[in-house]
């Protein structure tokens, strides 16, 4: 599971980057969510590393009884603007 989209790294275009989820954290009020951009689905090491915090309720849902945590937080990056032209991997 990743999405892919345009990413621009040191002033290179990568126009299919591979975008994956490296881990999500869930306190009792905030969710932390760590994502890797990659050059593509078969890189190692990311190219860059982001990190979202939210609470639960603001930036970031998560429902216990719903789908695992990384699934979940791919269904939120995909709210976020930046990712509205992202597409699933």
């Amino acid at each position: 599971m990743a999405l892919q989209k345009e990413f621009n790294y040191k002033g290179a275009v990568i126009t299919a980057a591979y975008i994956k989820v490296l881990s999500v954290t869930v306190s009792k009020s905030e969710l932390k969510c760590q994502i890797g951009y990659f050059a593509d689905s078969k890189q190692q090491e990311a190219l860059s590393v982001k990190t979202y915090l939210g609470e639960l309720d603001a930036m970031f849902s998560y429902n216990l009884g719903g789908d695992n945590a990384i699934a979940q937080a791919y269904i939120n990056l995909k709210t976020l603007s930046e990712f509205a032209d992202a597409v699933d991997a």
